[in-house]
């Protein structure tokens, strides 16, 4: 199962909630594997790997058609598995735009499908850069959900409309798999705050049944996790690890009921 992790806004958590969701459901079991598709490789670091110009990252397989099999490193958590970005992502959807080829959206998808990679880790997380582009464009059309992290804030608010038109369209253009809208995530929420309730309430009513219950809450422990690279579950209990906690048991429910009604859908 893929899903990527996606908003075109910048600092609202998607390496964090990546990283941090990848970790609870290796806690509980799964295999994971986090792909970081962003040049600023946020989600690489978070997990403590130290990547060089020279090695094998996810440029190398969506450029030069690499086994991705052979850029994915272990992390410090048994049973979570990264395969890393670097610098080199920064001219990646530029590159990706120019190259003379028929569907420069469908690179990630198509080497999933050539190595069948997806079939050997139970959840795969795609940590998207901050932007509407080919790149995250490559994800989007691998995955078959999304979660969208983002503020309870106006302008969070106002942007989640292009971000649900991106996925839409993804779900649209049949060149990869058909992708769903998993759930809006708030994070950093401030739930003594009039102005976050009444934003949290609108953006509830806007798209409805798609905002997730959880929100994580604002907490010392993810800026903290983060300088140390490490998730929260490995620092002291925090209202943050509580959240991740929760938000891992709502990702499994909201997966498993999609997974039954499509199956029912489909006869199977």
């Amino acid at each position: 199962m893929v899903t990527a992790v996606f908003n075109h806004k910048g600092g609202v958590g998607k390496s964090t909630t990546t990283v941090n969701l990848a970790t609870g459901l290796t806690n509980r079991g799964y295999k994971v594997l986090v792909v970081d598709m962003d040049a600023q490789h946020n989600a690489t670091d978070y997990l403590g790997l130290k990547v060089s110009r020279s090695d094998m990252t996810i440029y190398d397989v969506l450029f030069d058609g690499l086994d991705p099999h052979k850029a994915i490193y272990s992390t410090a958590i048994e049973g979570l598995f990264c395969l890393p970005a670097s610098e080199r992502m920064i001219n990646a959807s530029l590159r990706l735009n120019q190259d003379q080829i028929a569907i420069p959206s469908a690179r990630l998808f198509s080497s999933f499908k050539k190595f069948a990679l997806s079939s050997e880790y139970d959840y795969v997380f795609l940590d998207c850069p901050s932007d509407l582009d080919a790149v995250s464009a490559n994800a989007l059309n691998a995955a078959e959900y999304c979660i969208v992290p983002c503020f309870a804030d106006r302008f969070s608010k106002s942007g989640l409309v292009n971000v649900v038109t991106a996925i839409e369209k993804a779900a649209e253009n049949g060149c990869g798999t058909e992708i769903s809208l998993l759930g809006i995530l708030l994070c950093n929420f401030r739930s003594m705050t009039k102005t976050a309730k009444r934003n949290l309430e609108e953006i509830s009513s806007a798209i409805p049944g798609a905002t997730f219950q959880t929100v994580i809450r604002q907490s010392a422990a993810i800026p903290d996790s983060i300088e140390i690279c490490k998730p929260v579950s490995c620092l002291p209990k925090s209202p943050a690890s509580e959240d991740f906690e929760k938000l891992t048991t709502e990702f499994l429910v909201r997966t498993n009921k999609i997974a039954q009604i499509t199956k029912l859908a489909s006869g199977k």
